[in-house]
C-alpha cells in the first residue's frame, strides 16, 4: 500500500522481477511434484502432489494479482495525480489489514496444516467478500454525494478492494485440500459446524 501514497518505480519494477521469480519457482514445483513417486504402492502421494501444486498456482495468481494489478492501480493513481478520500483510503488500509492477516493466516495453514485455522481461513474468505461489498456501497454511497476525491479515484478505488479480495481468495484456497480430505469442505462451502454434530 505504500505505493499509493507514494509511489516508487524502483520498487514497482523489484516487485515484477520478484514476480517473475515466483513463476518460474512455481513452474519448477509443479514439474518436480508430477515426477513425486511412492515407493509404497499403498501410499497416495499424487493426491498430496496435486494439492500442492494448487497451491503453488494460487501462490503464483496472488503474486500476479500484486505484481501487475495492485502496481499499475498506484501508477495509474500517480500518474492521474488523484488522492482518495480520508475516508475512503482509510477503509483501503483497513481492508488491506485484514487481507494481510488472512495471506499470514493462510502461509501457516500451509506449514502447520492444522485443520481448525484452515476452517478460521475458510470462514474469513466469506467475511472478507461481506466487506468488499460493503465497502463498495459506502463507497457508491459518497460517489452519490459528489465528494470530488471519490468520483477522481472510483475506479481505481473499486478495482483495489477487487484485487484485494482476489490476493484473499488465493491464500484462502489453501486451506481447501486439508478441509477437503476432513470432510470439512462441501462443493463450494463449509460443512456447517451444527450440522456435523
Amino acid at each position: 500500500m505504500p505505493l499509493f501514497t507514494t509511489y516508487d518505480d524502483i520498487v514497482a519494477q523489484r516487485l515484477k522481477k520478484e514476480k517473475t521469480e515466483i513463476d518460474r519457482m512455481a513452474l519448477d514445483l509443479r514439474v518436480y511434484l508430477a515426477g513425486v513417486r511412492s515407493s509404497n504402492p499403498k501410499v497416495d502421494t499424487g493426491t498430496r502432489a496435486f494439492d500442492l501444486s494448487g497451491v503453488a498456482v494460487n501462490l503464483e495468481s496472488a503474486a500476479d494479482t500484486i505484481a501487475r494489478k495492485i502496481v499499475e492501480l498506484a501508477k495509474r493513481k500517480q500518474s492521474e495525480n488523484v488522492n482518495f478520500s480520508d475516508e475512503g483510503w482509510q477503509e483501503l488500509l483497513d481492508f488491506y489489514d485484514r487481507v494481510l492477516k488472512n495471506v499470514q493466516h493462510g502461509i501457516a495453514v500451509l506449514m502447520t496444516q492444522d485443520g481448525g485455522a484452515a476452517r478460521e481461513l475458510v470462514q474469513q474468505k466469506e467475511l472478507v467478500r461481506k466487506i468488499e461489498k460493503k465497502l463498495e456501497r459506502t463507497h457508491l454511497m459518497r460517489l452519490r454525494a459528489g465528494a470530488k476525491e471519490t468520483i477522481e479515484t472510483s475506479a481505481i478505488h473499486l478495482d483495489l478492494l477487487r484485487a484485494l479480495k482476489m490476493l484473499n481468495t488465493a491464500f484462502t484456497t489453501i486451506a481447501y485440500p486439508l478441509l477437503k480430505e476432513s470432510g470439512e469442505l462441501l462443493e463450494s462451502r463449509l460443512l456447517d459446524a451444527n450440522a456435523s454434530s
